[in-house]
């Protein structure tokens, strides 16, 4: 894992960490691996990307 477990989003109003999106994705049957970051944005400041 590259990305820090303390890194995280504000998402509307709810603070959503790159790893807990990582360890939702992975629950998934046809998901073999994901990886998420955040990415700067011009509105939100970030948002979340996942790669899978």
């Amino acid at each position: 894992m590259t990305e820090p477990a303390i890194r995280h989003e504000v998402h509307f109003g709810r603070v959503v960490r790159c790893i807990e999106v990582e360890s939702t994705l992975s629950y998934h049957p046809d998901v073999v691996e994901a990886a998420v970051i955040g990415k700067p944005d011009p509105v939100l400041e970030e948002k979340v990307h996942a790669f899978i």
